[in-house]
């Protein structure tokens, strides 16, 4: 249904994959005017998106590779990431550490997270203590840098990169 919407529109879309559960797709547009591309989604799906080229997603993950994780916490798990901002660049302000995440600045658009996660009995995820999850991380970034931000999980972030490598999908600009 959704690429059928997107497809009889100016810029056309398709989503070509996905993964994870909380709408991570990875698109292909002829468009490389990711503000127009970025708006279709909007419009069709009624809530904000963030849209970015393939290769300033694959330069991120690049940007954690060697990433030390924070010391030890008893009952902390870190989970590495990212957060991307919905428009291009920020043009000023610095990023700290909250209580619920690392933060660091890798570009204008773009933030790595070691996230905190609280283990519950045999050290697994309390879900009754998330802190906000990924959503509460972005919301810490906006509330700092202003804009609109979305936080997810390496895993998810490189799932999406793998899915386009498996698609063979190339291209100078387009958007996951």
């Amino acid at each position: 249904m959704l690429n059928r919407h997107l497809s009889e529109g100016n810029p056309s879309v398709q989503i070509i994959g996905s993964f994870g559960h909380t709408g991570n797709f990875l698109a292909h547009a002829p468009s490389t005017d990711l503000g127009k591309v970025t708006t279709r989604f909007g419009r069709l799906l009624d809530t904000d998106w963030v849209v970015l080229p393939i290769d300033d997603v694959q330069a991120a993950l690049t940007a954690l590779a060697d990433v030390p994780e924070p010391a030890a916490e008893d009952g902390i798990r870190w989970t590495l990431g990212l957060a991307f901002r919905r428009r291009a660049g920020v043009e000023c302000g610095n990023v700290v550490t909250t209580p619920r995440a690392f933060l660091w600045r890798i570009s204008p658009c773009t933030i790595g997270v070691w996230k905190r996660d609280n283990l519950g009995a045999g050290q697994t995820l309390d879900r009754g203590r998330r802190g906000g999850g990924w959503g509460g991380v972005s919301g810490d970034i906006e509330t700092q840098l202003g804009g609109r931000w979305t936080a997810r999980s390496r895993r998810t972030v490189d799932g999406l990169v793998r899915r386009a490598a498996q698609a063979r999908w190339h291209g100078a600009r387009n958007p996951v």
